[in-house]
C-alpha cells in the first residue's frame, strides 16, 4: 500500500510540475485523474488542450466548474440534449434551405438527376462533415477528422440505407449502383492506405481529389453513352413501327379493291369507310394492332 501511495504522490507531483512548466503539453483527459472538483476546475482552466474556441459557451467549464462532480449526471444529460438540438437544427437547415437551393441551381443549369446528385446535392449532404473537418484542423485534432468522416460514411451506408429500404419497395439501376459502390470502396481503401503509412503528403491529397473528379467524369460519360444508346433504340423501334403500319395499310387497300371488284352493283354495295378511334383491326399478318385514327378503316354495307 505504501508503494502504491508513493507512486500516486510521484505521479501527482509530476503532473503539477508539468502544469507549472509546460501546460500546453498536457492532455485534457488527465483531468479525470484528479480527486476534487476544485482541482478539476483549475486544471481545465489552465490547460491549453481543454481550451474552447466557440462563441456560445465553454461546455468544459460547465461540466467541471459549474456543475462539478456532485451533478455530473445532470451535466451529461444537458450536453446530450444540446447535442441532439444541434443535430436537429443542422438537419432542418440543410433540408429546408441548403438542399432546395442546390436543387434549384441544378434545375437552372439543366443538370440530370444523377450528375446533380454527385455534385451539388452531395455537397449539401456533406456540408456538416466539411465544417466539422475544418474545426478539427483548426484545433489540431486529426483523429477527429478521420474518425468523423469514416463514422459518418458507415452511418449513412448502414442506418440511413437500412431505414430507406424499410420504407417500401423500389427499383434501383444495377450498373450505376455498382459504379458508386466501387468508387466508394476505392476511396476508403486509399484513406486506409494513407493512415497505414502514418504520413500524409501533398500527393495523397491530390490523389483523393482526383478520385472524386474521375468519379464525376465517369458519371458524365456513362450518361452520355446511355442517352446515345437509348436514342438509337427508339429510332429503330420507330422505323419498325412505321414499316409495320405501311404494310397493314397496303393489306387493307388490297382487301378494299378485292371487295369492290367482286361486286358489280357498287351502289348496292355502298362502300362506307368509317374512321373510328382506338379500335382493333384484324389482318392476315397481324392481330390486335392499335392503329391511328386515319389508319383505322372498317367496311360496312348499307
Amino acid at each position: 500500500m505504501n508503494s502504491i501511495k508513493g507512486a500516486l504522490i510521484v505521479t501527482m507531483s509530476s503532473i503539477i510540475e508539468l502544469i507549472m512548466d509546460e501546460p500546453s503539453q498536457l492532455k485534457c483527459l488527465l483531468v479525470n485523474t484528479l480527486n476534487t472538483s476544485t482541482a478539476k476546475c483549475n486544471f481545465t482552466q489552465n490547460i491549453a488542450d481543454c481550451g474552447y474556441d466557440g462563441i456560445i459557451y465553454d461546455f468544459t467549464r460547465m461540466v467541471y466548474c459549474d456543475f462539478g462532480d456532485q451533478y455530473r449526471a445532470v451535466s451529461l444529460v444537458v450536453l446530450f440534449g444540446i447535442l441532439l438540438f444541434l443535430f436537429l437544427s443542422m438537419g432542418v437547415v440543410a433540408d429546408e434551405f441548403l438542399c432546395p437551393a442546390l436543387l434549384t441551381i441544378s434545375k437552372t443549369l439543366r443538370l440530370p438527376d444523377n450528375i446533380a446528385g454527385v455534385t451539388f446535392l452531395a455537397f449539401g449532404n456533406g456540408a456538416p462533415d466539411i465544417f466539422s473537418s475544418i474545426s478539427g484542423v483548426t484545433q489540431s485534432k486529426p483523429q477527429l477528422i478521420f474518425s468523423g468522416l469514416l463514422g459518418a460514411g458507415i452511418f449513412v451506408t448502414t442506418v440511413v440505407v437500412g431505414s430507406v429500404l424499410l420504407t417500401g419497395q423500389f427499383e434501383v439501376m444495377q450498373r450505376p449502383l455498382m459504379r458508386d459502390i466501387a468508387f466508394y470502396i476505392g476511396a476508403t481503401f486509399m484513406v486506409w492506405f494513407i493512415i497505414w503509412k502514418t504520413r500524409i503528403y501533398l500527393k495523397h491529397a491530390i490523389a483523393l481529389v482526383a478520385v472524386y473528379v474521375c468519379y464525376i467524369g465517369v458519371v458524365i460519360i456513362g450518361r452520355y453513352f446511355y442517352l446515345k444508346t437509348k436514342k438509337a433504340k427508339e429510332a429503330n423501334k420507330h422505323e419498325t413501327d412505321s414499316t409495320t403500319d405501311s404494310t397493314d395499310i397496303s393489306v387493307i387497300s388490297d382487301s378494299i379493291d378485292d371487295r369492290t371488284d367482286g361486286d358489280n352493283d357498287t351502289e348496292a354495295f355502298g362502300t362506307n369507310i368509317d374512321f373510328k378511334r382506338k379500335k382493333t383491326l384484324t389482318t392476315k399478318r397481324q392481330r390486335s394492332k392499335d392503329l391511328e385514327p386515319e389508319q383505322d378503316v372498317v367496311l360496312t354495307r348499307e
